[in-house]
This record gives structure tokens, C-alpha cells and sequence, in this order.
């Protein structure tokens, strides 16, 4: 006994849709880390207090250890650093008026 089996089917072919070579995929990703912002109330009270000496420096200390505000702990910080600059700058500029005049002072006795 032999099993027939019926002969198969034509097959039709179609062609696919042509698809464009390159897609390109736009992925926008949101940020999920933002940090708040800082208000134009607050850079001004911020310039008016920097503008109040001795104050400034202290509020500087207090602005760059608070970290819920990182923008503006980052400019304090950098103002921290232009202040400490900038004196040990003048302190040498003045030791040396200071050394150069009394050398002088020296020379002329």
C-alpha cells in the first residue's frame, strides 16, 4: 500500500513593499535628573548680599554647601575660589611693594 499525497499547491510569490534602506530612529530621551532652578528673586537677593562686605563671604560659604540649589552652589563655589585667588594674588603684590620700598629705604642710609 502506497500513501498518495496530493501534489503541492503553486506557490505565488509577491513582492514584498519596498522599504527605504536607512530608517533613521529619533530617540528623545527626557532628562530625569533636572535640578530646580534658580528665580530672578533670588540671583537678586543673591547680588545684594554679595554686594555687603564680610556678608558675601559668608554667604558664600552658605550657598556652596547647600546642595538643593546646584547652579547656584556651583557659582559660589567658583566666587570662593576667584576670592581666594585674587587676595593671595594682592598679598604678594603687596609684599613686594612693601619689600622693593624698603630695600630702597636700605640703600639710601
Amino acid at each position: 500500500m502506497s500513501q498518495q499525497f496530493p501534489p503541492p499547491a503553486p506557490q505565488q510569490f509577491s513582492s514584498p513593499a519596498p522599504q527605504p534602506a536607512f530608517q533613521p530612529q529619533i530617540i528623545v530621551q527626557q532628562p530625569s535628573n533636572l535640578s530646580p532652578t534658580v528665580t530672578i528673586g533670588e540671583w537678586f537677593i543673591f547680588t545684594i548680599l554679595m554686594s555687603i562686605p564680610l556678608l558675601n563671604f559668608i554667604m558664600l560659604i552658605v550657598y556652596a554647601c547647600d546642595s538643593s540649589k546646584p547652579s547656584r552652589a556651583n557659582f559660589a563655589k567658583l566666587q570662593l575660589v576667584l576670592m581666594i585667588v585674587f587676595s593671595i594674588i594682592g598679598i604678594i603684590t603687596l609684599i613686594s611693594i612693601f619689600g622693593i620700598a624698603g630695600l630702597a629705604a636700605l640703600a639710601n642710609k
